[in-house]
């Protein structure tokens, strides 16, 4: 999968996404963000337990199997998915194969 998948916006449009093409940088950045959100919104929404199955073969396709929640995440995180280890400073869930 991809490092990381995202760690934060800039390292997930400018480092981690590759092969976006468009016609100026302004259009491939924007591409990128668009895709962080997607992204963003898939593992939010596999968090909640309320994910789709087009948000699911999204995450399947890019090989993700662990999504880790830290920081300031931890305050806000509400779940009904199970995690797979549990400690004060991280969540982590594991997706099923």
């Amino acid at each position: 999968g991809l490092d990381g998948y995202f760690s934060s916006e800039s390292y997930s449009t400018i480092s981690a996404v590759a092969g976006l093409e468009g016609p100026s940088p302004t259009a491939v950045l924007a591409q990128a963000k668009q895709l962080y959100q997607q992204r963003r919104d898939d593992v939010r929404s596999f968090v909640k337990g309320d994910i789709k199955d087009t948000a699911s073969a999204r995450l399947a396709a890019d090989h993700v199997r662990w999504i880790a929640v830290s920081g300031s995440a931890l305050q806000s995180l509400s779940s009904s998915e199970t995690p797979w280890r549990k400690t004060h400073e991280v969540v982590v869930f594991r997706l099923s194969r």
